[in-house]
């Protein structure tokens, strides 16, 4: 049995020297307007790594940071650890939590959902400041995916869609069903990026 966790490290840990391999290569491998574009793509990676290196292994994070610092271009935010050491937790200025980016998010639902949904599509160009759409994208993407909650992304894409095909529907609605939604129950654990720590 031991020889059997032993071999599993050693798969996990060619997997990563391989996934970072790969993130290194796929770097900024779009582009738009001459604009260098983040794919949805790699910022999940990005998650899957902190999962697999940092959660499941308790390794320091400090070789999945510089993965996202290559990745993220000159978008102004952090990746760093949550008050739970293997939380991932995305840094913007200002500590933000769901319900007061959400607030933000509602000045215009209908616009932000098409905005995330573009982001969605097409990528995030890499010099775009930090909207409270990017940044939902980043925290869902990385942090999320990170935490283990692989399909926040998908899901919230689809609340995204739901925003425009329901305009009375708002962004901070959802905090108040997720409790009773599995699809979202990871909005209800309180976390933000007042919790990070360098």
């Amino acid at each position: 049995m031991l020889i059997r966790i032993k071999q599993g490290f050693r798969k996990l840990k060619f997997s990563l020297d391989l996934r970072h391999e790969l993130a290194a290569d796929t770097l900024k491998n779009q582009t738009k307007n001459n604009h260098q574009m983040i794919a949805i793509e790699q910022l999940k990676e990005v998650g899957k790594i902190w999962l697999a290196w940092v959660r499941l292994q308790d390794h320091d994070p400090a070789e999945v940071t510089q993965i996202f610092e290559k990745l993220k271009g000159e978008l102004d935010v952090k990746l760093g650890r949550g008050w739970q050491k293997y939380d991932p937790v995305i840094k913007k200025g200002r500590p933000q939590s769901y319900k007061k980016l959400f607030q933000e998010l509602d000045s215009d639902s209908q616009e932000s959902a098409n905005a995330l949904i573009k982001y969605f599509n097409e990528g995030i160009p890499e010099d775009a400041p930090v909207s409270p759409v990017i940044h939902l994208i980043l925290i869902l993407c990385v942090c999320e995916v990170g935490r283990g909650y692989g399909q926040a992304p998908d899901n919230m894409l689809a609340y995204a869609h739901d925003l425009i095909d329901y305009p009375n529907l708002t962004w901070s609605s959802l905090l108040d069903t997720a409790g009773s939604s599995p699809e979202f129950a990871f909005l209800c654990k309180g976390d933000s990026d007042e919790d990070y720590k360098e």
